[in-house]
């Protein structure tokens, strides 16, 4: 029998080593996605805290226009900022809940909670007609990519109508 000469050894040894680097780098990133996933739940959370937050706040002012009572400057401005703000959080939130998750980031993600907000607030729903429009032209004048914020949009008037549609 021969004997294994220390080129084969080390060859055997080296090729070993590549093998463990590849299977510690592999460990490594499904470890670095799960951090990813674990940070993205954890703001998606204090996401909906602060939304929450600011709805109650607001909340005298959302029943108000929900009942059509007539709003003032001032009223009319403030419930288009709590608009703003809850739209923001939802769309941006969707689009990162779209980076990491292969489901359909508008039925599971942050977009649930501006639906269902509109849903549930006629007057917030009267006044996201409006609100929407001057979104999109917005998107176009500061020369973005409007188209995603227009499928983003007809996503949510698409799940409004089916909402709707069931009620009747």
């Amino acid at each position: 029998m021969k004997q294994p000469n220390w080129k084969s050894v080390v060859e055997l040894f080296g090729i070993g080593a590549i093998v463990a680097s590849l299977v510690f780098v592999g460990l490594e990133l499904r470890q670095s996605q799960n951090i990813a996933v674990a940070q993205l739940f954890q703001e998606n959370t204090n996401v909906r805290l602060a939304v929450d937050d600011l709805l109650i706040q607001n909340a005298d002012l959302i029943a108000k226009s929900n009942r059509k009572d007539e709003l003032t400057p001032d009223e009319d401005i403030a419930l288009r900022a709590v608009l703003d703000s809850v739209y923001s959080q939802s769309f941006f939130g969707t689009a990162s809940w779209r980076t990491i998750s292969d489901n359909d980031a508008f039925s599971r993600g942050p977009a649930v909670v501006f639906f269902r907000l509109l849903k549930e607030n006629p007057g917030l729903r009267r006044a996201w007609s409006t609100y929407r429009l001057g979104i999109e032209r917005d998107w176009e004048l500061f020369g973005m990519n409007v188209s995603i914020v227009k499928a983003y949009n007809d996503n949510i008037e698409q799940q409004l109508s089916k909402s709707e549609r069931k009620s009747d």
